[in-house]
């Protein structure tokens, strides 16, 4: 390293811009670099266009005072001021010649990337010794609980494992041939973690099943002999996987439930002597080594196919990119004719640089005459996409050893004072580091004023059971703050107290930052509900009713007479809308119709489609059915439509997208092949809704908020588990010796699997991962696991400028998590908003973000969901056709019951459609996601459904309509919308059937009585529908019992 290089820490709200900025104004302006010898990279497209923006201001200024610098200001475009990839991308093209590629280089981004490694997997596997490897994987993979390709939901799958490998390995420039001796490396990190084998008594599978079928016999035969009813745990027992080879997995001998009871442990002692020996059963480590070698071979095969596919069809992506300017300026000649332009180099965001993008500065730092490096250790958050703040650690030390600059950005300019006082006071002490701490600027000195109830810091403790309710109490917290909305300085330049002019807080002013993708949706949902505007970039675009319409439409325009099609068309394209449809489902004589002009327009498109793109099909179709000004007047509120509209749009992109992506790929381009397209993006929650502008709350990910700021920022991941990575692709230095100037040299991947379906949380519970972790590099994954979670917590809280939440569950906190491993976050922080609410303020049934004069609402809606007692029904046939079930501890434990009950309502509604098919299966597949593996509880559950079925049949089932939507107008001319679980048909008439979880925290008649309102709303709009009165159900899926209910007679 030959250059002067400066590193500078730049904390959150430190003025990094403003530092990067001015570096380069010095650069040109003072220290003689032209604008041809300046290298800065910034992390996104739109830093670098600010950037360069800010340079250009600077210097006309300069020009303005000094014209002599004329010349700069027409040379100033020639900075090379950008992404690292698209300035990559300009010296490839320079080179492309000499790299044996095409002078127009063909790039595509990350996502690109990703999609066509699975299309090239499955390119692949058409290989009959691929299709071998493939069925092995996963059969071994589905006893570790992987999922297959295939099912919705399923987090994980082989290919997954697979394209994790070959990205981790382009990215630290790992050849695929080394993949088969970083699998036996791996094996031999996996086997470091497990016990040692005891070689005089080993143990395998068969023995150990044989003995857990002999124990389960013993059973039995005592409670028959004793003529007592075998308990719950028993009766799960014997139908379970774990007796059961063809479905056995290996998380099932960890499973001791009902086992260790007094009464039974005489018979049962020997089966759990065995308990903690399993990770020494040679069946196991067998499968868990062959599962290894299996994925890196598959991940081997994928990387060289991928690579030849890439070259057959011109594309590069962003690794090639990278791999191909590494390869020009470590080659003498090539470098000689460019080095000038390396004179100055500036890098932003360094501490998210991989070891390629790494080795590519090193090799600049040996021509350039200075170097800036701007960063933030403590911010160094992405590790999950390659980054690797430790390499960056190591750098930092070099630099300091060689004694090269190291300087920070002193003062904060983004937070106020008592928002940046607590900020001080915390992080100093998670990282235990006095120079964390920033100093005021004079312009934030303000305060909260001392007449406003809500303090700068807060704590809101959220009341409830689980987690809708959690999130209620959430927003009914935000409604009580905006009833009397705080004030916040209206200016940029804030100034004191005395001096500033104040405003009152909006909903735009105000982000929520979440855990996972499922907590926005949850929390988006919950925000709707209840009237308050709400924004996010989350998945679950096909499930939206605009994108609905959109494909139901394409689909006609291909197949004319698909009934499905016509059903969402009718429902959602005319005007009589669900209530038409109601009635004409419900009367199997009638006929379903489309108005006429639809009609001629989707007969001209079928006539074209033939010789139309998908996405010019779909455009013609959302254009010519004008579905924009039909979407528009499904709402009464501006900002729901303009998010229905960006949705559109981005149906189209994807559509755009996956045109391009198979024409370059020369496979042919149809309509079934976009569905497919759409259905993968959706399987891995890709399909992402756009979010559009306006006043309302902001919900994302503490990742996507890196960079950003907001007024206020409540943080609501707190209560979240901390995970670990040790069941995880990882890219890791191999070598003892490993050298920092040559970062690619000595890396290497490790791929530990998970034997359970793993969450990567850590339980208190004894278990194989919990004694994993507890040692070698197990102990290493957890302080790697804290250290990041350090850095979140960081990048979350110091995005506050004036207010900053800090929510949390009533209760004690889960173990490893925020809360719990960082107690110190509450220390000092006043709790509970409604303590310090002004005394006559209630909160609003709804809130509206703007008036919207020129729509009539008068007509309030009735959602039958939301309405809970006040009417009361009775009991009046109580009929159990199955067992007391146990809602699965890690679903109360991650507050996902509501999202379970969503599954199982999904189960049901194909399992009475499909009578006589494979429902435990379909369980299995549905429930993955939710980390359940319990056979015996999937077993149980699908029991109980199948006895629901088979009791609805005997009682004359002749006609049932699944998720049945309504919506119609009362005599009082209120809206009722909903949908109804399940409209059967019986012998003695239609009965409406909504399906429930019983937690068990109320009693059985405060559990009935909540749901009364919602099913004589059902009741009374069937009737509005033209249907005779129905009768009233309750299913209770996790009783196995079904209650008929009825009015109170007075």
């Amino acid at each position: 390293m030959t250059a002067e290089i400066q590193f500078i820490s730049a904390g959150a709200g430190s003025g990094k811009t403003y530092t990067i900025t001015e570096a380069l104004n010095r650069a040109l302006l003072e220290e003689n670099f032209s604008p041809d010898s300046i290298f800065a990279t910034t992390f996104t497209k739109k830093a670098a266009q600010e950037l360069l923006q800010r340079v250009r201001e600077k210097v006309l200024q300069t020009v303005a005072a000094d014209p002599s610098k004329q010349t700069l200001a027409l040379q100033i475009n020639q900075a090379k001021i950008g992404t690292l990839h698209s300035l990559c991308a300009i010296y490839v093209e320079r080179f492309a010649f000499e790299l044996g590629l095409s002078p127009k280089l063909n790039i595509i981004d990350e996502q690109h990337a990703e999609q066509m490694l699975y299309e090239v997997f499955e390119q692949l596997a058409d290989v009959e010794a691929v299709q071998n490897m493939i069925e092995r994987a996963l059969a071994t993979g589905m006893r570790f609980g992987f999922g297959k390709a295939g099912f919705k939901g399923e987090s994980t799958t082989i290919i997954d494992l697979a394209v994790k490998l070959v990205q981790e390995a382009r990215a630290n420039a790992i050849a695929p041939e080394d993949f088969k001796k970083m699998a036996q490396s791996s094996w031999q990190a996996y086997e470091s973690l497990l016990p040692a084998v005891d070689e005089n008594n080993e143990i395998n599978l068969k023995s150990y099943l044989e003995l857990a079928k002999a124990t389960v016999r013993n059973l039995e035969e005592v409670y028959a002999a004793k003529n007592r009813d075998f308990p719950g745990w028993l009766k799960k027992l014997r139908s379970s996987s774990f007796v059961d080879p063809q479905r056995f997995k290996w998380s099932d001998w960890e499973n001791d439930e009902g086992l260790s009871g007094k009464a039974v442990l005489p018979y049962t002692q020997l089966l759990l002597s065995f308990k903690d020996r399993y990770a020494e059963c040679s069946d196991f480590r067998n499968d868990l080594k062959q599962f290894i070698e299996d994925i890196f071979a598959l991940a081997e095969g994928l990387a060289v196919r991928y690579q030849a596919e890439k070259r057959k069809i011109g594309y590069i992506d962003y690794a090639d990119l990278e791999a191909y300017f590494l390869n020009i300026i470590q080659n003498p000649a090539y470098l000689s004719a460019i080095a000038p332009e390396f004179a100055f180099v500036l890098v932003d965001e360094f501490q998210d640089t991989n070891p390629m993008q790494l080795a590519i500065y090193s090799e600049l730092f040996k021509v350039a005459r200075k170097v800036t490096l701007v960063g933030d250790l403590k911010q160094a958050i992405y590790g999950f996409r390659g980054a690797s703040p430790e390499l960056m650690e190591l750098l930092i030390n070099k630099l300091r050893q060689q004694g090269h600059k190291i300087t920070a950005l002193e003062s904060s300019w983004r937070s106020t004072s008592e928002v940046l006082a607590y900020s001080n006071q915390l992080f100093t002490k998670v990282f235990n580091d006095q120079q964390v701490a920033l100093n005021l600027v004079e312009k934030n000195n303000w305060q909260v004023p001392a007449e406003q109830f809500l303090p700068a810091v807060s704590h809101w403790p959220l009341l409830g059971k689980n987690a809708a309710e959690y999130a209620k109490d959430l927003c009914h917290k935000l409604q009580q703050l905006m009833q009397k909305p705080p004030l916040i300085p209206a200016n940029k330049d804030v100034g004191t107290t005395e001096s500033v002019t104040m405003r009152p807080l909006r909903w735009r002013d105000i982000v929520i930052l979440e855990n996972s993708n499922a907590d926005i949706r949850a929390t988006v949902a919950a925000l709707q509900q209840a009237g308050i505007p709400a924004v996010a970039e989350q998945s679950g675009l096909t499930e939206q009713a605009e994108v609905i319409l959109a494909l139901a439409a394409l689909q006609l325009v291909i197949e004319p007479d698909d009934t499905l099609a016509q059903a969402e068309f009718i429902t959602l394209y005319q005007q009589q809308g669900l209530t038409t449809w109601l009635k004409n489902v419900l009367q199997p004589e009638s006929t379903l119709s489309i108005t006429e002009d639809a009609q001629q327009v989707l007969r001209d498109l079928h006539q074209a489609r033939l010789h139309l793109a998908p996405e010019e099909l779909l455009s013609l179709v959302i254009t010519k059915l004008k579905l924009a000004d039909i979407i528009v007047s499904w709402d009464g509120s501006a900002y729901q439509s303009e998010q229905r509209l960006a949705n559109l749009d981005a149906l189209l992109n994807y559509a755009q997208d996956y045109s391009q992506l198979k024409q370059a790929m020369r496979l042919p381009v149809n309509i079934n092949g976009f569905y497919n397209f759409l259905k993968n993006k959706a399987k891995k929650d890709l399909d992402l809704q756009q979010g559009s502008a306006g006043d309302a709350v902001q919900v994302m990910t503490v990742h996507a908020a890196k960079g950003l700021e907001w007024p206020m920022v409540i943080a609501n991941f707190l209560d979240k588990q901390i995970k670990h990575r040790l069941f995880s692709v990882k890219a890791l230095n191999s070598d003892v010796d490993y050298q920092i100037e040559q970062p690619l040299q000595g890396r290497a991947l490790r791929f530990l699997p998970s034997y359970k379906a793993s969450r990567g949380t850590v339980d208190k519970k004894d278990s194989l991962e919990k004694r994993m972790l507890e040692q070698g590099l197990g102990v290493n994954e957890l302080q790697q696991a804290l250290s990041e979670a350090k850095r979140e917590l960081y990048v979350a809280l110091t995005r506050a400028k004036h207010y900053l939440v800090l929510s949390r569950l009533d209760a004690e906190p889960a173990n490893f998590s925020f809360y719990d491993k960082f107690p110190e976050i509450l220390t000092g922080v006043p709790s509970n908003l409604t303590l310090h609410a002004p005394a006559n303020t209630q909160p609003q049934a709804q809130i509206r973000w703007r008036a919207i004069s020129a729509l009539d609402r008068s007509a309030r809606k009735i959602i039958p969901s939301a309405m809970h007692g006040g009417q009361q029904l009775c009991v009046v046939v109580k009929q159990q056709f199955g067992q007391n079930l146990t809602i699965p501890k890690q679903v109360v434990a991650n507050k996902q019951e509501s999202q379970l009950g969503d599954r199982i309502h999904q189960v049901v509604s194909w399992a009475v459609s499909n009578p006589g098919v494979n429902l435990e299966k379909r369980c299995t597949a549905l429930l993955a996601d939710f980390g359940i593996q319990d056979q015996e509880f999937i077993a149980a559950l699908s029991n109980n459904l199948n006895a629901f079925i088979q009791h609805l049949h005997a009682e004359g089932l002749s006609s049932c309509h699944s998720e049945l939507p309504i919506n119609v107008v009362n005599p009082a001319g209120q809206e009722i919308s909903g949908s109804i679980d399940l409209l059967v048909q019986l012998e003695d008439g239609w009965l409406i059937i909504d399906h429930k979880l019983f937690s068990g925290q109320n009693t059985e008649t405060e559990y009935l009585e909540n749901y009364a309102g919602q099913l004589l709303a059902y009741k009374q709009a069937l009737m509005l529908a033209g249907m005779p009165a129905a009768n009233m159900a309750i299913h209770a899926v996790t009783k196995g019992t079904l209650y008929k209910l009825a009015e109170h007679q007075v």
